[in-house]
């Protein structure tokens, strides 16, 4: 498994990002997702990490719980794939 101290400077922000959003549901469930996926990104799923990351609190929030259509410019097979992964939590974060 790949360490954090392995990863470029880019990856690593893209994992602390993810695990320290604000919202506690939110920075388990991307943040979780972001320690499996990250490390073997590639330079285009990062960018969409990237911008993904961008989108305020409440409204990924209401994409994820389904109170709102996701935009269709972050609905990408990696939001999809996230989504998924999210049955899969551990419960360690909790």
């Amino acid at each position: 498994m790949t360490q954090p101290s392995d990863l470029s400077p880019r990856l690593k922000r893209l994992l602390y990002r993810a695990n320290h959003r604000g919202m506690r549901e939110l920075d388990m469930l991307i943040g979780q997702f972001a320690e499996r996926r990250v490390p073997t990104m590639s330079d285009a799923e990062a960018a969409t990490f990237e911008a993904l990351l961008e989108v305020q609190e409440p409204e990924l929030m209401a994409w994820i719980t389904g109170t709102q259509v996701i935009a269709p410019e972050h609905d990408t097979p990696l939001f999809r794939e996230m989504m998924a992964c999210a049955g899969t939590l551990s419960a360690e974060k909790l």
